[in-house]
């Protein structure tokens, strides 16, 4: 809703927090035709996903989140997948800037081997609150 456009590009402002208990977390809704990226996600787990954003140039996960549930709605073609986001502070010491990529990176551990993809990922715009 306000912060997250069709396509999964979210408006942040410097340092809000974006959690379930403020009342702002952010919901990520995209098209899912019959449910393949919900099961797979579903599969990986919640606690084996977590979400960072950041620009080119500075370390990764610059702004980083977890990833508080995932649901799906409809069915066939206008079947929809939402993601629940939680943020602790959208980069309170960043610049504010409108070219952050965010993605959404499974771990999974296989013996001694540790497996990390990007599931999902979209544009991030940093802004300064003006008030």
């Amino acid at each position: 809703s306000g912060r997250i456009a069709d396509g999964g590009a979210i408006v942040a402002y410097c340092g809000d927090d974006y959690r379930i208990r403020s009342g702002s977390q952010l919901t990520l809704t995209v098209t899912d035709v019959g449910g393949a990226i919900y099961s797979r996600l579903n599969g990986i787990g919640t606690a084996n996903l977590s979400f960072g954003a950041s620009r080119n140039g500075l370390q990764p996960a610059a702004i980083s989140g977890t990833i508080a549930s995932l649901s799906q709605a409809g069915s066939g073609a206008s079947q929809t997948l939402s993601v629940v986001v939680e943020i602790d502070g959208a980069g309170d010491y960043l610049r504010p800037a409108e070219d952050y990529i965010w993605q959404i990176e499974s771990e999974q551990t296989h013996g001694s081997e540790v497996d990390q993809v990007v599931e999902m990922e979209g544009t991030l715009a940093l802004r300064r609150r003006v008030v």
